[in-house]
């Protein structure tokens, strides 16, 4: 059971983290899921041992009924007839119980998302200014240099995209200022006391247990309750990414496209302070990214954050600010 928990992808749980999710929503949506298979074959191994100590405390202890006790009697009687009846019984309530758990270990609870009459608080449009302040900032890996004294103004003017050559550090710059990763030295200041980040990541980090729709809203502070509200936007953004038909499929049967879109998607369905986006658009066609452009242009509009855009492409058709390059 410890194996399991213990083997669960640390991805998912930064992810987790990222969208705010608490330890007792990692433990529920993230740990148990994945180790349920493990833990369930856990029971079934200690279930078999417990039923051979019963029946050994049986023989030992001499109850007037039981397994063990039967079992004892006939063997003192040279009665094998008995003595197998009860073999046979212990192996039957054995299996009995055994199949009952791998059947429950097969058997995979379905989570269903909850439409609520709650009216959406959404206290980010009221702040129109957002910054972040990076100040010398360092980080290396295995004592080889990463970023360097890297200084940075970053506020919602504008759509910073950071347009450099692989491993320059561009994801490690955002997992730094989403709280993935912590810096060697530098300060790194939020002009909100607790921002709320949403995080496109490249690598996708999909819950595998969820449909597409349930990864969407997986973002949103009160998952799996979400309002008429917030169901709508997710409606919308399927809709936009064009997974309509994919929406109630697990991400194991999406294509990597698709996973990516599902990715973009669930970093949209969330208001917040800072958006970063880590190559979302990589491999798209190019009618697909002018429509999924459009789409971040109408988040960019409706709730002004900052936004940090890693991308080895040409962005066109962002009209909502102006947007920099920035180089590292």
């Amino acid at each position: 059971m410890l194996s399991g928990l213990e083997h669960t992808d640390g991805k998912l749980v930064e992810m987790a983290k990222v969208f705010n999710k608490n330890s007792l929503q990692r433990l529920r949506y993230i740990y148990f899921p994945s180790a349920r298979t493990l833990m369930l074959a856990g029971v079934a191994t200690a279930m078999g041992f417990g039923w051979r100590a019963v029946i050994i405390g049986e023989v030992l202890a001499g109850p007037v009924h039981g397994i063990g006790t039967g079992m004892k009697k006939a063997q003192a009687f040279i009665d094998m007839k008995t003595l197998l009846a009860w073999t046979v019984i212990a192996i039957v309530v054995s299996f009995i119980f055994d199949f009952l758990v791998k059947l429950l270990a097969q058997r995979s609870r379905k989570l269903r998302l909850s439409v609520t009459k709650k009216p959406a608080k959404n206290v980010i449009l009221n702040i129109d200014r957002k910054e972040i302040s990076i100040n010398s900032l360092n980080k290396s890996f295995n004592d080889v240099p990463v970023l360097q004294n890297l200084n940075l103004s970053l506020s919602n003017d504008h759509i910073h995209l950071l347009k450099t050559a692989s491993g320059s550090g561009k994801t490690t710059l955002m997992n730094i200022i989403a709280g993935i990763l912590q810096k060697d030295s530098g300060t790194l200041v939020f002009s909100q006391s607790e921002p709320v980040i949403s995080y496109a990541f490249q690598d996708k980090r999909l819950i595998p247990w969820l449909t597409v729709e349930q990864n969407i809203a997986f973002a949103l502070p009160h998952f799996p309750q979400v309002n008429q509200e917030e169901k709508n936007r997710i409606g919308e953004l399927i809709h936009a990414m064009e997974l309509d038909n994919q929406q109630d499929k697990l991400p194991d049967a999406l294509s990597g496209g698709e996973q990516q879109r599902t990715t973009l998607a669930r970093a949209l369905a969330l208001p917040c302070h800072v958006l970063l986006l880590d190559e979302p658009l990589t491999g798209l066609g190019q009618d697909l990214k002018i429509k999924i452009i459009g789409e971040i242009d109408r988040f960019t509009r409706d709730n002004k954050p900052v936004i940090v855009w890693a991308t080895h492409e040409e962005v066109e058709g962002l009209n909502a600010m102006k947007y920099q390059q920035t180089k590292q």
